[in-house]
């Protein structure tokens, strides 16, 4: 059945509690691409070709308005209007950068900016090594723009279900202290993020500290989401999946509702990503009103027209006393139990056929029309399964088609009608 969900409005690219966690996927990629300081790791899949750059900093393009040499000529002093090269298209800019060359550490200060590409990050100070290209930035902010992984199939390969939308997205982070300790492990203090442009964001995220680990976990300590500046939600500890695939196993984000009917609800929901071809969501809601409900839905994609879903979901209704005011006489809805399922399939099969299935079939019109929440769901009155099976030889065909359709007009009464052909 269908669940109803407590949302508050946000800006468009987050419309839920929950969707945040999808923003939180696209925020880790965000701040890793734009703290990477010159690590071309994140560019592509493939590994990149070898760097012709030279390795020293000292013999990388830079410019200032003054330079200085000590320690045996070993250090050297930026002053004035400096920038620096890094490699892999990674320069920062500064007033002041003093880098050591016995240790190879940097520090800069005065109007710090690290540009990467279209990402960008600035901050008061920053202390680097210009070798292993681990530093850290204080009173940092930044924006970067993630551009959604390409699908990339080869001849004879499955499809991966898609679970994204291909429009980039861009993200605005901020933090105390953002340290990069690692190839691929971040860690953020006192800060947060937002998609939001405005100058008070409609939503953003905030937390004591973001535990970034690439393609393992991200870990977020005393988080708090908030709407135009209102603390709406808060968790002491947030463990998320953040693996370089758009799926990964795990538990989802539990949701909160109400109404008259169901009374108070918590749903909660198992995420299981089987493998690129396939994966399934196991569901349970709890009503204080009803009972319980459990469910699953299980999609695939193995290529070549080959793909489908189903969706089960069955109620154990107990039972419930109703009244519509103070001076009414409480009506009572006896305990009942039922099911739903929903779904279709395209299956390629051997010897050059092709089968395609429907269901969209309710044991009970009464619960169906009582406990779904949106107008198209809750005025259906038709229960269908069918199906087809065709195939071709040269000049030659051969189709099948089953459909069994029955229409309610009202809780015991209905017209069947069936037709098998071929």
């Amino acid at each position: 059945m269908t669940n109803l969900r407590f949302s508050v409005s946000l800006c468009d690219a987050v419309r839920s509690v929950p969707s945040v966690l999808v923003t939180l996927k696209t925020f880790v990629q965000a701040v890793i691409c734009s703290i990477a300081i010159g690590s071309s790791q994140f560019a592509a899949a493939q590994p990149p070709p070898a760097s012709t750059q030279p390795s020293s900093i000292k013999d990388r393009p830079s410019s200032s308005d003054r330079r200085e040499l000590t320690n045996d000529q070993k250090d050297i002093h930026f002053i004035g209007h400096v920038e620096l090269d890094l490699g892999n298209d990674a320069k920062v800019f500064a007033d002041d950068v003093v880098v050591y060359g016995d240790d190879n550490r940097a520090v800069a200060t005065g109007h710090v900016l690290l540009a990467q590409g279209e990402n960008r990050l600035s901050a008061e100070r920053a202390e680097f090594n210009t070798e292993t290209r681990l530093g850290t930035f204080f009173n940092g902010w930044g924006i970067a723009t993630v551009q959604p992984p390409r699908q990339q199939t080869r001849p004879g390969q499955i499809a991966a279900p898609q679970m994204s939308t291909n429009q980039p997205t861009t993200v605005y982070f901020f933090g105390d202290k953002i340290d990069k300790l690692g190839a691929k492990k971040y860690r953020i203090t006192n800060g947060g993020f937002s998609t939001c442009v405005q100058p008070t964001p409609r939503w953003d995220l905030h937390a004591d500290t973001v535990i970034l680990n690439l393609d393992h976990y991200t870990v977020l300590k005393q988080a708090v989401l908030a709407v135009k500046g209102v603390p709406m939600l808060y968790v002491p500890l947030m463990y998320y999946p953040t693996k370089s695939e758009n799926r990964a196993t795990g538990f989802l984000l539990p949701t909160y509702g109400q109404s008259t009917i169901r009374g108070h609800q918590i749903s909660n929901a198992f995420f299981w990503a089987i493998d690129r071809s396939q994966d399934a969501t196991i569901l349970h809601d709890w009503f204080s009103k009803v009972g319980q409900g459990v469910g699953g839905e299980y999609r695939y994609n193995w290529g070549g027209g080959s793909d489908g879903n189903v969706r089960t979901y069955l109620l154990n209704q107990h039972a419930a006393t109703y009244g519509t005011s103070t001076s009414s006489t409480p009506t009572t809805q006896p305990g009942t139990r039922s099911y739903e399922i929903t779904g279709s399939a395209n299956q390629l099969l051997p010897g050059n056929l092709h089968a395609r299935a429907r269901v969209d079939y309710w044991s009970s019109i009464e619960t169906m029309q009582t406990f779904h929440t949106n107008i198209y769901d809750a005025s259906r009155n038709q229960r269908t399964v069918g199906g087809n099976v065709i195939g071709g030889w040269g000049t030659y065909t051969l189709s099948g088609t089953l459909d069994h359709s029955e229409y309610f007009y009202s809780k015991t009464q209905s017209i069947l009608n069936g037709a098998g052909r071929g």
